[in-house]
């Protein structure tokens, strides 16, 4: 069930953390870089675009420098005035149109119609449950007849890989399959809504099956998806090394994008990408 307030707290408390997710470490670089190849086709200056779920507005200030018109958007008030102090940083205030209190569950704020590209990056619909459906009809309603909706999520097959390589989680965690609800989550997608150590509120993790079922809709068209990391999936130590080398991280990078759009590689990676034209039915 989704809990709005446990989410949004959960983000308040998360703080500065998000923003450094994606930018302290090699492998959140690496993670950053191709969620915004897989966004680069849709920005141009003076297009409207909703970060949906903006965290501390990373990909906001991208947008931004993209000389698109960015409105912020997050359930979380601690979250929008990272963002807010971020964007100043950055010097992009000028190409923001507003930053937004609410929840991609209900966006009643906004005009029908209003974006040429909505972004829902980072997760959000793990956590929405039977909420999904509405804050998809929401997210379509807000974008413009011919506009593009994109959103990720946390995959089931990558988080299963994280989890593999920590050291440490043989005895805590892979021996302990009910205290996790091991096998629920992998037939399921679901996680327990108590386990040991728990920190996030309670998630659904997406598979490449879920993510296009959620996309099989009337009002999308030129659907797409893509896996990131999809070769370096959970490999923190190894990608902060390939960093450090000029010439491999290059090619590590291009071999990402050789092989992030393949269906094939749906299920590899940590996050699920998908991105749609909408298409309004009258």
């Amino acid at each position: 069930m989704f809990d709005r307030s446990a989410v949004e707290k959960f983000y308040n408390n998360y703080g500065e953390r998000e923003w450094n997710r994606l930018g302290a470490t090699a492998y959140g670089k690496l993670v950053f870089l191709l969620h915004a190849d897989f966004l680069d086709p849709f920005l141009a200056e003076g297009k409207h675009v909703l970060d949906a779920g903006c965290g501390p507005g990373r990909f906001s200030i991208y947008m931004a420098r993209a000389k698109c018109r960015v409105t912020l958007l997050d359930m979380s008030e601690t979250q929008l005035s990272i963002a807010k102090e971020k964007c100043a940083q950055a010097g992009v205030t000028d190409f923001i149109d507003g930053y937004i209190h609410a929840s991609v569950t209900d966006l009643s704020v906004i005009p029908d119609n209003t974006f040429d590209v909505t972004v829902c990056y980072g997760a959000v619909f793990n956590y929405l449950h039977e909420q999904t459906e509405t804050a998809m009809k929401e997210l379509i309603r807000v974008t413009k007849n011919s506009g593009e909706i994109l959103i990720s999520v946390n995959n089931i097959g990558g988080i299963f890989r994280t989890m593999c390589i920590r050291e440490g989680y043989a005895s805590s965690f892979w021996a302990k399959p009910e205290e996790f609800g091991i096998f629920e989550v992998l037939n399921e997608g679901i996680e327990p809504s108590l386990y040991p150590g728990q920190k996030h509120p309670q998630r659904f993790f997406y598979n490449a099956k879920a993510m296009k079922k959620l996309f099989d809709r009337k009002e999308f068209t030129e659907v797409a998806f893509g896996s990131v990391p999809c070769i370096a999936t959970a490999a923190v130590p190894q990608v902060e090394e390939l960093y450090g080398n000029k010439s491999a991280w290059e090619t590590l990078v291009q071999v990402e994008k050789a092989f992030y759009l393949n269906d094939s590689m749906l299920d590899a990676g940590e996050h699920l990408l998908a991105r749609a034209k909408v298409r309004k039915v009258e």
